[in-house]
């Protein structure tokens, strides 16, 4: 029994320790958590600044939040970095308004979070004069094109992008590149090409051309082929192009069709002329005959139209 209690004396003061190092390790972790969420709420709660490594609008360091105290000329945030630091400029997004830092102190913030008032440490920024140029780019400033028109130097559309890709102080076309939206069936070509040849699909994608190496006005080529043209000869039974035989054949045809009448007669009446024709005679030498031929003519009159008579 005697063994027993000394034993158990003997494990109390270690058991207290475990549980004060525990008990320590646990107000360090309330600690640390409670100044996150006083961060994230200080954060939540005020305004947004950028503070830039130097006296040019240049490589923004990410963003601050500050306690406004503007009618003092000074504002105070929880943040902290190497930027923040007189002479170098800051922004307040909200109004866009660019100052140099005039000066810079650490100081302690009384902020109120759950109920509780802590004394956060913070820094004190003196602003001093407003820079004087302050529509400044920096790279990776975008803007998405609403209204179609030309910005950067190039012509853009709805939808498109317009990226800075070098920082600078003053207004520079080839500070920005133009990322275009609309490129469904974009078509690309070759590096170059010559004026006024026919461009032609290169592959079946539909989306590559290539120079052909003729053009439209003369340069055809010589086995060239046209989809609304028949090129075969003519048949009895389909069109088609006169062939170089048959073109002979229909000259020899002409000369040869000159039309003699044989003997003819007419009867008239009073409103028509019957003409009446033995046969016509065709050809030379042994030529060859028609049958004879009957048709009937108008004659004028004061109620119709048709051929008028000496009378």
């Amino acid at each position: 029994m005697d063994e027993e209690k000394k034993s158990n004396t003997e494990n109390q003061p270690r058991e207290g320790r475990i549980k004060g190092f525990f008990k320590k390790v646990g107000q360090k972790f309330d600690e640390a958590t409670y100044d996150y969420r006083l961060k994230a709420d200080f954060d939540k709660n005020h305004p947004s600044y950028g503070v830039y490594g130097g006296t040019a609008i240049i490589d923004l360091t990410p963003d601050i939040t500050a306690e406004e105290h503007l009618d003092e000329d000074y504002i105070i945030t929880l943040d902290d970095n190497d930027t923040i630091k007189k002479g170098n400029l800051i922004r307040r997004f909200a109004t866009g308004e660019v100052f140099h830092i005039a000066l810079v102190e650490s100081v302690k913030l009384k902020v109120t979070f759950d109920g509780k008032e802590t004394e956060a440490d913070a820094l004190k920024i003196c602003l001093g004069e407003l820079a004087q140029k302050v529509d400044v780019i920096k790279v990776g400033d975008s803007y998405k094109v609403i209204t179609a028109g030309t910005y950067a130097g190039q012509k853009c559309e709805v939808g498109d992008m317009v990226i800075c890709v070098t920082a600078g102080s003053t207004a520079n076309n080839a500070h920005w590149t133009v990322v275009q939206a609309n490129v469904d069936g974009a078509v690309t070509g070759p590096t170059s090409a010559v004026s006024g040849r026919v461009a032609v699909f290169n592959g079946t994608t539909g989306k590559v051309i290539k120079d052909s190496g003729f053009t439209i006005a003369k340069s055809v080529p010589a086995d060239a082929k046209f989809t609304d043209t028949t090129y075969n000869p003519a048949t009895t039974s389909a069109a088609g192009l006169m062939s170089a035989a048959d073109k002979g054949d229909f000259d020899s045809l002409k000369t040869a069709c000159q039309g003699k009448a044989t003997e003819a007669t007419l009867t008239r009446t009073a409103t028509t002329i019957d003409v009446e024709i033995e046969s016509v005679y065709y050809g030379q030498g042994d030529g060859f005959y028609t049958d004879p031929l009957e048709f009937t003519l108008p004659v004028a009159t004061t109620t119709q139209a048709g051929l008028m008579g000496s009378d």
